[in-house]
């Protein structure tokens, strides 16, 4: 069974994963920015934030 079945992430609680939510609940990390994948043109939104 492969470590990341979907296409742009990977659904273990590993460490990578775990500190994004981590920060995402300590507001160090924009909100929902790892749950979107980097395919999507929803990606755009989160990139205009972050230049604010």
């Amino acid at each position: 069974m492969p470590t990341c079945p979907i296409c742009d992430s990977c659904s273990g609680m590993l460490t990578a994963n775990s500190m994004k939510f981590l920060t995402e609940a300590l507001r160090l990390f924009l909100h929902e920015n790892g749950s979107v994948l980097a395919r999507y043109a929803d990606r755009q939104m989160f990139f205009e934030e972050a230049r604010r």
